[in-house]
């Protein structure tokens, strides 16, 4: 027969060519398969195609409606479970930042300190944000160009214009002890 006549079993044809067109996805196949199965069904069982065996196209159309519904069972199992171990980890990210400050507070008095890595916290020396390297001072209070540059640990300068913090500043969660410590604690991208 004609290659039209195959869009009675589902198939599509393109018409400019004439072409069968074969299913490229899942929900594709199991609507062909549908359709086939429906017109075969439909006609005399002496009318029947031969190849293939009806009982053998029922047969894979029922595995592939139930490969989907395992695939989207998982993938549903999957979501939840990965929203629950999210949410588990945020919590989790909380209470030991929260440990960290109890920590501090109780074991340091308030200052960042090297004994902190006992505790399981990484404890880097940086330097601040801002600062160049190269442009630290030398200890005896000149520059690496010669000009000469304030020793006092607490004169900042911001836009141009120094200030003078308390003594026990926090910015971002770091305390400066020698304008040079802050405390990393990674646990992945939570924050």
């Amino acid at each position: 027969e004609t290659p039209e006549a195959a869009e009675q079993w589902g198939f599509k044809v393109k018409q400019s060519t004439r072409n069968i067109l074969m299913p490229q996805t899942r929900p594709q196949r199991l609507a062909l398969l549908n359709a086939y199965i429906a017109k075969e069904e439909s006609r005399p069982a002496e009318e029947r195609f031969t190849t293939p065996d009806l009982a053998e196209v029922v047969a894979l159309r029922d595995d592939l409606k139930a490969n989907l519904a395992v695939r989207r069972t998982s993938q549903n199992r999957r979501k939840a479970s990965l929203t629950a171990s999210n949410d588990t980890l945020k919590a989790l990210y909380e209470c030991i930042r929260a440990a960290g400050t109890v920590i501090l507070i109780k074991h340091f008095n308030r200052t960042i300190h090297q004994d902190l890595t006992k505790w399981g916290f990484e404890v880097v020396k940086r330097q601040p944000k801002g600062k160049d390297t190269d442009a630290a001072p030398a200890a005896n209070g000149t520059s690496t160009n010669g000009a000469a540059t304030p020793t006092s640990a607490e004169t900042t300068t911001t836009n141009g214009a120094e200030t003078t913090p308390p003594a026990e500043t926090s910015t971002n969660g770091s305390v400066d002890l020698n304008g040079a410590t802050e405390v990393v604690v990674e646990l992945g991208d939570q924050g």
